[in-house]
């Protein structure tokens, strides 16, 4: 009885159990959480590729610089070429990654646009200043004539820069959404943890507390059953104690209604003891002497 009570609470603990982890699942894919999750480490991945961009930018805003201070445009042509490999490489690795995002992707869209329109201002910034270079010999000023390709130039690299940090608002949103999608999901496991401790914590309470109410049950089952023998006994022990009134004569038994029963029969309905008749060998040579075969007489002694 006890393991058939012990396989059914065990089964309700599983039971339980299955119930925890449905119930945890139902709320991880109601939320979204493993897709917010992933959401926020692409925004992480995006975040670190958006700093990396601006490197390769000032690194192009650096090439313009030497060559204006050292009019080189020979290697400056060759740097620039190789930063504008670099920064162009970069952007479609980043065009890639922001494709999880709609947003985003619309912001890079627009990055390059206008990062396209950066770089034609800076061909055409060197390509202005190599030809005020060769003109400097006929007293051309080159700083006057250059002014505009510069102010272009300068227009298209802060234009680029303000449409690459405006991706930052998309990702770190997507960032933020990770975290806390992130946080629940720990906070669901933990309290999904503390569900499955809660069920092992009632399933070992109830078992005790079956086992003890088995075992007091059981004491008190023996305790009624010693009662019941020992009352038995008592009992027993009273029907044929203390004084019986008897006829001295007949041998009759005087009960409590003052009725005089034979000894067979008081005794019968006393106990469960029932009586058969036979007669003693005083009673029989008594009563039946003369019909008996007479005794051997011992012989004695020769004188």
């Amino acid at each position: 009885m006890q393991i058939s009570h012990f396989g059914t609470l065990l089964k309700n603990a599983i039971a339980l159990a299955i119930l925890g982890v449905l119930s945890f699942s139902a709320v991880v894919l109601i939320l979204k959480l493993p897709q917010k999750i992933k959401t926020g480490e692409r925004g992480q991945a995006a975040i670190q590729m958006l700093d990396e961009m601006r490197r390769p930018f000032l690194t192009i805003k650096q090439v313009e610089a030497r060559l204006i201070e050292t009019a080189d445009v020979e290697a400056s042509t060759r740097a620039l070429s190789l930063a504008i490999g670099s920064a162009t490489d970069m952007l479609e690795r980043y065009r890639d990654l922001s494709r999880y995002n709609k947003e985003l992707s619309a912001n890079v869209g627009k990055l390059s646009v206008t990062y396209e329109n950066w770089m034609s201002a800076e061909h055409h910034l060197f390509s202005s200043f190599e030809a005020v270079s060769g003109r400097a010999g006929d007293g051309v000023q080159p700083t006057s004539d250059l002014m505009p390709s510069l102010a272009s130039a300068a227009t298209g690299f802060l234009n680029t820069l303000d449409v690459l940090g405006a991706g930052e608002g998309p990702i770190h949103a997507d960032i933020t959404e990770g975290r806390v999608a992130g946080k629940l999901f720990q906070v669901l496991v933990l309290t999904l943890l503390l569900y499955f401790i809660g069920v092992a914590f009632w399933l070992q309470r109830t078992r005790n507390r079956q086992e003890e109410a088995f075992l007091q049950q059981r004491i008190r089952s023996e305790q009624e059953t010693r009662a019941l023998q020992q009352s038995l006994s008592e009992s027993l022990a009273k029907v044929l104690s203390g004084f019986i009134p008897i006829c001295a004569s007949c041998k009759s038994v005087r009960g409590e209604d003052n009725q005089w029963t034979q000894v067979e029969v008081y005794v019968s309905q006393k106990t469960d003891a029932m009586f058969s008749h036979g007669i003693c060998p005083k009673c029989a040579e008594q009563l039946y002497g003369d019909f008996l075969p007479l005794k051997e007489v011992p012989r004695s002694p020769a004188a």
